[in-house]
């Protein structure tokens, strides 16, 4: 009797008894194995392959010249699936460490008085001050925040 070994599908991990006619054989019988397998052997062919990749390529555009409103088909039989379930409320992300603020850095309101911009979004720079890489023009009568 030959001696099992598992499958190197990293979700099925079951034990097997090997072929001793194939080669490296390292997944089992199973469907989800088999398709693991397949996957990424086609993966590493497009990979290190380009004869493999071109002809790939032109077996696709091939078949997308045959099946020209296939998408359009799905689409009308397949109508998009739409979330039903409120979306939950979003949360501020946490702050990154040693990450600024437009906050941090001065007060740039006596540098652009009245001139209609607000900085959105800055990064420190080289002085290790922040430096405003975005500014939004504010509408007539707005205010800065």
């Amino acid at each position: 009797m030959s001696q099992k070994i598992r499958c190197a599908n990293p979700n099925c991990r079951r034990l097997f008894v090997p072929d001793l006619r194939v080669k490296n054989h390292r997944y089992c019988s199973r469907k989800e194995c088999r398709r693991l397998r397949k996957r990424r052997w086609q993966s590493e062919k497009m990979k290190t392959d380009p004869d493999y990749r071109k002809n790939q390529l032109e077996s696709h555009q091939c078949w997308i010249e045959q099946n020209r409103d296939y998408y359009r088909r799905y689409r009308t039989k397949n109508p998009p699936v739409r979330n039903t379930q409120p979306s939950p409320a979003k949360t501020p992300r946490p702050k990154a460490p040693g990450s600024i603020s437009c906050k941090d850095g001065p007060d740039i309101s006596s540098i652009l008085p009245d001139s209609g911009y607000f900085p959105t979004s800055c990064k420190k720079g080289l002085d290790g001050l922040p430096a405003f890489s975005r500014f939004r023009v504010l509408d007539k009568g707005e205010h800065s925040p």
